[in-house]
C-alpha cells in the first residue's frame, strides 16, 4: 500500500513542478526581450522598441488570448522556430502565414475597436498601417 501513496505522491510532484515550468516558461516566452533572443528577429525588435506600440508585448499581436487556442499557437510556432533556427532553415525576410495573418488582424481589432466603427474591417489592417509597428520590410531588410 504504502508504494501505492509513494508512486502517487512523486507522479503528482511531477505533473505539479512540469506545469511550474510551462507556466514560467509561458510567460517569460510573453517577453519582447525573448522573442529579441533570435538573431532574425533582433531587427523587428529594435522597430518595435521605438514604435508607438513599444508598451505591447509581441505575443498581444502574435498570439490568440483565449489559453487553449494560445498555448497551442506558441507552442506549435516555437517548436517550428527552434527547428529553423537550429537547421538555418529561416528565411530572410519574415512573413506572416495566413493562420499568423487571422490572429494578428483579429488582435488589431480587439485592442482597437473602440476606433473603428466606421471602418471596414474586412480588409486586413496592414494594407493601411503597413509599417505598424515594424516599420517598412525595405528598412527592415537594410538594418539586418
Amino acid at each position: 500500500m504504502e508504494n501505492r501513496y509513494r508512486i502517487a505522491f512523486f507522479t503528482l510532484l511531477a505533473v505539479v513542478i512540469i506545469g511550474l515550468l510551462l507556466t514560467i516558461n509561458f510567460a517569460y516566452g510573453d517577453r519582447p526581450r525573448f522573442c529579441s533572443n533570435c538573431h532574425l528577429m533582433q531587427g523587428e525588435y529594435r522597430t518595435w522598441a521605438s514604435s508607438v506600440h513599444q508598451g505591447v508585448g509581441c505575443n498581444d499581436c502574435h498570439a490568440p488570448h483565449e489559453w487553449p487556442r494560445k498555448w497551442w499557437f506558441k507552442s506549435k510556432a516555437g517548436l517550428g522556430h527552434i527547428y529553423r533556427n537550429t537547421t538555418g532553415q529561416f528565411p530572410a525576410v519574415l512573413r506572416a502565414t495566413p493562420q499568423s495573418q487571422e490572429v494578428i488582424q483579429a488582435n488589431c481589432i480587439r485592442c482597437h475597436k473602440g476606433t473603428l466603427q466606421k471602418i471596414n474591417t474586412e480588409q486586413k489592417c496592414w494594407n493601411c498601417h503597413r509599417g505598424t509597428p515594424h516599420g517598412q520590410m525595405l528598412e527592415r531588410v537594410k538594418e539586418g
